[in-house]
């Protein structure tokens, strides 16, 4: 289904992903960055679909009911600790971004590095957005849930994308596939895992030590981390 987009961008994210410290923010890369905010929102075709599946737990082998689909780490059975059940979850800016950045890159570097950062705020802000939709109509049925929690983050492979997006039958409902790297396309795509419980549940954020890209991670470069 298609999904409502935010009235505007969290700046403060857009510079953050930019790599900029306060005293590199001028009056020009504000422009820059109002200007290529309103594009963006203007012609991103948000789209999510989900779906909520039951788990199976044997042997201390963490499973999607009536699938093989294994969720594999010790990181995502602690963040599913409780939950009789998960969500999971898929949204995509659109291959029409992909194709801009693309064009924004053959013209002006500085552009499409903006329109870069801009998009990776925007799938986030909608990603959010969309946690907090499902918790709100989980509250109202006296139920609870856990963040969202990707392949690739804690120990949780990187692999299982494929599988989630196969499952969730993405390429036909929302236009989103997986290379055999296991990279989305559209890139400006996430997919997620959520907990639902009947009982309050908090999941488990796993730590910059586990997480699968803390090689080239570069707020880890720069003494940051990506949870603010």
């Amino acid at each position: 289904m298609v999904a409502e987009k935010p009235d505007q961008l969290n700046r403060e994210d857009v510079y953050r992903y930019l790599g900029c410290s306060v005293n590199q923010i001028d009056d020009t890369l504000r422009d820059v960055v109002s200007r290529c905010s309103r594009e963006i929102l203007y012609i991103a075709q948000p789209r999510v679909h989900w779906i909520e599946v039951p788990l199976k737990r044997d042997n201390g082998t963490l499973q999607i009911q009536n699938t093989s689909l294994v969720l594999e780490g010790k990181d995502i059975a602690a963040h599913l600790q409780g939950c009789e059940s998960c969500i999971l979850s898929a949204v995509t800016l659109g291959a029409q971004i992909d194709a801009a950045i693309r064009a924004k890159e053959a013209d002006n570097m500085l552009t499409a590095l903006v329109w870069d950062s801009c998009a990776s705020v925007l799938i986030e802000q909608i990603a959010q957005q969309i946690w907090e939709q499902i918790r709100e109509n989980k509250t109202v049925e006296k139920q609870y849930i856990t963040g969202r929690f990707s392949p690739g983050y804690g120990d949780l492979p990187l692999e299982l994308q494929g599988k989630l997006v196969s499952l969730l039958d993405t390429a036909r409902k929302i236009g989103l596939t997986a290379t055999a790297d296991n990279i989305l396309i559209p890139k400006k795509s996430i997919t997620a895992i959520i907990g639902v419980a009947r009982q309050p549940v908090v999941g488990k954020l796993a730590g910059c030590e586990h997480c699968a890209i803390q090689k080239i991670c570069k707020y880890r470069k720069e003494g940051k981390t990506c949870v603010q």
